[in-house]
């Protein structure tokens, strides 16, 4: 899939988005149920998820300068179902698997806010607001998607965030 391209199912579902409330504001045909938009939550849970990656980070940098450097490897997200750290300390081990667990469910939750889009105005409104704030603040968004199999890391997509939201909300 091309870096600029927007997903099939996100295209699927952000059209079946705007049509439910098309048909819900014009009256015209048959009444269609439009489910909760539950976009605010999700970007509370996004905020409070970035707040606890931050306190994570801090702990892993206090850690740091009580364990020797040859006992606190890297790990990054391509070492996923490798051998990589299997000789450091174990409370590094420890903020390595929290850390990457939070990274995990942030990226799940960013990537949600585009593949299940707003359906309200309010919901629209709030997620470029945030999407605004939360890149200002200094944070980036997913620039790929990745993929794990049975806890391996099997590779990634690129797809960048920021063009699918751009391109969701010019549909």
């Amino acid at each position: 899939m091309s870096k600029h391209s927007l997903s099939r199912r996100a295209a699927l579902t952000g059209a079946a988005a705007a049509s439910a409330l098309m048909s819900g504001a014009s009256g015209a045909g048959p009444a269609v149920a439009v489910t909760a938009d539950d976009t605010l939550e999700r970007i509370a849970d996004h905020r409070r998820l970035q707040a606890e990656i931050e306190k994570i980070v801090k702990r892993m940098g206090d850690l740091e300068k009580g364990i020797p450097f040859d006992r606190r490897s890297f790990h990054a997200i391509f070492d996923r179902g490798t051998d990589a750290g299997k000789d450091d300390d174990p409370r590094w081990q420890a903020i390595q698997s929290e850390y990457w667990a939070a990274e995990d469910r942030i990226d799940e939750l960013s990537w949600s806010l585009v593949d299940r889009p707003p359906t309200t105005i309010a919901g629209r409104k709030a997620l470029l607001k945030y999407a605004a704030e939360y890149q200002d603040a200094g944070y980036d968004w997913p620039d790929c998607r990745h993929h794990l199999e049975n806890g391996v890391y099997i590779g990634h997509t690129v797809e960048d965030w920021r063009d699918c939201l751009m391109r969701l909300v010019a549909a």
